[in-house]
């Protein structure tokens, strides 16, 4: 799937800028990998940044620079969190989110 950059208005002055499409659903199924898929979906849907102009650029805002810096502290976090479960036995059952976008 090809990426598609999108910039929305965020808050009064900010953007969110997203090079992929929100996951509109995760596989519930309990079958060990539901977690997983959980926080597979929650780190897709965490990928883009908030800027200060509405064409996507990087943000000029020192403000904001801190809170982007801060929200990819989160995703190398989260990034270690699936990398264990995907390790575990039971974590890497289902190694997709199975999710629907759109």
């Amino acid at each position: 799937m090809a990426k598609t950059r999108e910039v929305q208005k965020f808050t009064k002055g900010t953007y969110l800028v997203r090079e992929k499409p929100i996951l509109r659903g995760v596989d519930a199924t309990p079958d060990g990998g539901y977690a997983l898929r959980i926080l597979k979906a929650y780190r897709h849907d965490n990928e883009g940044y908030v800027t200060d102009n509405s064409n996507g650029d990087p943000p000029e805002s020192e403000f904001l620079k801190m809170l982007n810096e801060t929200n990819d502290q989160r995703k190398v976090e989260l990034d270690k969190a699936i990398k264990i479960l995907e390790a575990s036995p039971k974590g890497g059952v289902s190694g997709t989110t199975n999710a629907r976008r759109g």
